[in-house]
Parts: C-alpha cells; sequence; structure tokens
C-alpha cells in the first residue's frame, strides 16, 4: 500500500510538473525569445481552461495543479483567484480521498488561509481550527501538515486581535514542534518565529526575528520572497522597539528594493515595504527620503499586473 501510494505522488508530481512546463507556458515566448506581454490574470485563465480540458478524469493531478496555484497566486498577490483554486483543489481531494486523507487536510489548511480574505472572522477561525483538529487526529501533532494548520490558525487569530495571552501556548507549542521537526514547512517554521516575536514579548524576542532571517536565507536564499519578507519584518520590529533605527532603514530599503525587483512596485507587499520605509525615515527625520517614498505610495493608487517572469519565479518556487 505505502509503496503503491508513493507511485501515485510520483506520477502526480511529475503531470504536474509536466503540466506548467509544456502547458501552462507554451507559447509564451514570442519571436525573438524575450517573455510575451502576458498578464497574471490571462496566465490563470489559461491554466484554468487548459486544467479542465486535460485533467477531467484525473482529479488528483487537477487538484495538485490548482493547489500549486493557489499558492502562487496568492504570493502574487491575486487572493480572489488564488481563494477560488484552493477551493477547487480541497473539494477535488475531498470527493477522491476523503476528508481526513493527507492531501485533503493539506489543502483544507491552505483554504481555511485564504479565507481571510473572502470570509469573516468566524468562520475563518472555525474552518482553521477544524483543520488543526482533523490534522492532530489523522496525522498527528507533529505532523509537518498539522504544524503548518497550526501556525495559520494561530494568525489568523492574531489577525483577528485575539489577546495575545490566549495565542501564546499555541504558538510557542508550534515553533518548538517545527523546530523538532525536520520536514516542516521552511515557511511554517519562518511565519511562526515571526509571530512568536510579536506576542511572547520577552526580553529575547528580536532573537526570533532575527532568527527567522538568517534561517530564510540559508534555507531559501536571499533572494526568495520569503527571506525578502523576513527583511521588512525585523525592520518593523526595530522601528516599533525604536532600536537601532539605521539598521531598521538599511533592512527595509533592501527588502523594498528586492521586492520590486521579482514583483514589482505595485505588488501590496512592495507597498507595505514602502510604506516601512517611509516611516522609519520619518522617524530618523529623513524628511526629503521619506518624502519621496510617501509621494511614490501616493501614485501607486493603481495596480500593475505582475508580468509573466514573477509568475513563473513563484511557480518555480
Amino acid at each position: 500500500e505505502a509503496r503503491r501510494r508513493a507511485e501515485q505522488e510520483a506520477a502526480i508530481s511529475e503531470a504536474v510538473v509536466q503540466f506548467l512546463n509544456d502547458d501552462l507556458f507554451a507559447g509564451s515566448v514570442e519571436g525573438d525569445g524575450l517573455p510575451g506581454e502576458i498578464t497574471v490574470s490571462e496566465l490563470f485563465e489559461r491554466a484554468r481552461t487548459r486544467v479542465e480540458d486535460r485533467f477531467a478524469r484525473q482529479p488528483l493531478v487537477e487538484a495538485a495543479i490548482r493547489q500549486a496555484l493557489a499558492t502562487s497566486l496568492h504570493t502574487l498577490g491575486q487572493y480572489g483567484a488564488a481563494f477560488q483554486e484552493s477551493e477547487r483543489a480541497f473539494n477535488l481531494r475531498t470527493e477522491a480521498l476523503g476528508p481526513d486523507a493527507e492531501a485533503t487536510l493539506e489543502s483544507m489548511s491552505l483554504h481555511a488561509w485564504l479565507g481571510r480574505y473572502h470570509w469573516d472572522a468566524a468562520r475563518c477561525t472555525a474552518v482553521a481550527e477544524e483543520t488543526v483538529r482533523r490534522a492532530t487526529t489523522s496525522l498527528g501533532r507533529d505532523h509537518p501538515i498539522t504544524i503548518s494548520a497550526m501556525s495559520r490558525l494561530a494568525w489568523i487569530h492574531y489577525s483577528n486581535r485575539v489577546p495575545h495571552e490566549e495565542i501564546q501556548p499555541l504558538i510557542i507549542e508550534t515553533v518548538e514542534l517545527a523546530r523538532r521537526q525536520p520536514e516542516a514547512d521552511p515557511q511554517t517554521f519562518i511565519r511562526s518565529l515571526h509571530l512568536h516575536g510579536r506576542v511572547v514579548r520577552t526580553a529575547d524576542r528580536e532573537d526570533r526575528f532575527r532568527e527567522a532571517l538568517d534561517f530564510a536565507q540559508e534555507t531559501l536564499g536571499p533572494d526568495h520572497p520569503w527571506s525578502i519578507n523576513a527583511l521588512g519584518v525585523l525592520a518593523g520590529y526595530l522601528h516599533d522597539a525604536e532600536h537601532n533605527l539605521e539598521e531598521a532603514r538599511t533592512l527595509a530599503a533592501t527588502a523594498l528594493q528586492k521586492h520590486i525587483r521579482l514583483f514589482g512596485d505595485a505588488h501590496p507587499n512592495s507597498i507595505v515595504h514602502r510604506k516601512n520605509l517611509k516611516l522609519i525615515c520619518w522617524r530618523l527625520k529623513r524628511w526629503d527620503e521619506g518624502l519621496f517614498h510617501e509621494l511614490r505610495h501616493f501614485q501607486l493608487g493603481g495596480r500593475e499586473a505582475p508580468s509573466l517572469e514573477h509568475f513563473r519565479h513563484s511557480l518555480s518556487r
């Protein structure tokens, strides 16, 4: 049974890679080899149509592709499309595998996470809590999917302004489990360290943010979106703590530069990085620099669509 399942998972992974390389990006490069002017929205519509046509009788392959699309679209700030893909992946896996299968719980966890942008706080919390309960029962508390679901639930509580003392036991346990689990998703550990630093107010809390940055750069590379985010998060902490503000400015400026290079000036996270840098400049009385970022922030009232290369980068991670 274990061998059959491993072979099935390998076949699904191979089909996903083939789809992304041969179908999704086919024809996206024009005459002279330069990327075509294809927006993420157009790419998403192409992907959705091709998945439905090609994998109508292969629900697990379709689900895996939609799971990958959901994750990538979320990274690119396309929250509505990401939520739709995660919902379809979750439904397909539930029908094919049952509600407590590992893959189903993986999709349920992502769907609850993306539900932050579409559901009210009560529903989002309920789905996230149910995911943790099912994953704990079916997979165990120290399974990577359970740990990820716990981290996401803790963040949902934080977003919903649940008192920090009520979040602390969950996030402390999550960080401890992620440290001990070598197969834990690196992004789960980074996300959990960031929340630990926010809600567990010990004297060494700054160490959690620095640990997250070091781990991200070492594990994912210095230009990975999560490493860039970790730069900005540490900068934000130093600003809020009014500590090492010159270092905070350097970190924030680096994060902004790297994120713009990868995702463009108008990506939601690029705007957040610019806002953080602006606030740090004000605190340092760097008025000209702060005003520049304030005016640029004002100019970015519209959204520019990320290019195909941004999408390809996200899918390749």
